[in-house]
């Protein structure tokens, strides 16, 4: 992985940053914690039933170095990546999904807070999607692509 990517990372947040601000939109109503929870706490959960802190470290430097890694570290790197990447969308669909069926229970029972309570899960549904589409642009498309790539040189 080039030593570039942060820059590019950082811009890439920025242009996102600066298209809101231009829209004159809110910033912060991009900043969601139950959004945020939904998508990292279930995949962290899930890739440590898998592999344990000392190997998410590892896959990232493996990722990152310059020099190669030996084979089997990158095949290591690039499925905890590829896990990491599966985990990610799983948890968000199941977020999407609690949140429709909040929307669906807050509709049914008809309440006077019920629009408001239908925007705010949608907010959460839209935003869980936001981040995982910054995780997978930002992290593990990336990552296992410059894993991938070392796995492909070592192989000529």
């Amino acid at each position: 992985m080039k030593k570039m990517y942060v820059v590019y990372a950082l811009l890439t947040i920025g242009l996102g940053v600066a298209g809101v601000l231009i829209s004159q939109g809110d910033l912060m109503i991009m900043v969601d914690l139950p959004s945020l929870a939904f998508l990292l706490v279930p995949t962290i959960f899930m890739l440590l039933s898998h592999y344990g802190p000392k190997e998410f470290v590892r896959a990232f430097k493996v990722a990152m170095a310059k020099s190669s890694a030996g084979e089997k570290e990158l095949k290591n790197a690039l499925l905890f990546f590829s896990t990491a990447q599966a985990m990610m969308i799983a948890s968000t669909i199941v977020a999407v999904f609690l949140g429709i069926i909040m929307i669906l229970d807050s509709i049914g029972k008809g309440q006077p807070q019920s629009a408001r309570t239908v925007a705010w899960w949608m907010a959460v549904d839209f935003v869980s999607i936001l981040y995982l589409g910054f995780g997978l642009l930002l992290v593990t498309v990336p990552f296992k692509s410059a894993v991938q790539k070392k796995l492909n040189e070592l192989k000529i």
